[in-house]
């Protein structure tokens, strides 16, 4: 039969740990610092869409690949694209990158209330 102790056992060594000690672990709290030219929420913040027309032809822009309106886009390889707005160029470096722009674009359109194909109207009764 076995016998339980609340105690530490003694003279067995600590276990040793799966990660090395000196090894810097990445903080989750401290936001990720990007160049100028990648950084998403700041060229947004400089480039916001003022209208659902822009926000179309911006959302449009991303999806295709392709310049609309006044954004205009390059494409540097199947991922890497270049997209500038009125307020300066961002260097989109991944499709994962790509996809959280839309992402933002998606919740600001919900904060303006646009959404669908076009925007919210409540529409006046006809008699």
């Amino acid at each position: 039969m076995r016998h339980v102790t609340a105690g530490p056992f003694v003279g067995e060594p600590p276990l040793a740990s799966a990660a090395p000690r000196n090894v810097k672990l990445k903080r989750r709290d401290q936001p990720a610092i990007f160049d100028p030219d990648q950084d998403i929420i700041l060229w947004l913040s400089k480039n916001t869409p003022t209208s659902f027309d822009e926000l179309i032809d911006i959302r449009y822009s991303l999806y295709h690949r392709c310049s609309c309106a006044e954004y205009r886009v390059k494409r540097l390889n199947n991922e890497e694209l270049t997209i500038a707005g009125r307020q300066g160029s961002l260097h989109i470096v991944s499709n994962q990158a790509r996809r959280l722009l839309l992402t933002k674009l998606r919740d600001l359109a919900k904060e303006n209330g646009w959404r669908g194909a076009l925007p919210r109207i409540r529409l006046g009764r006809s008699t």
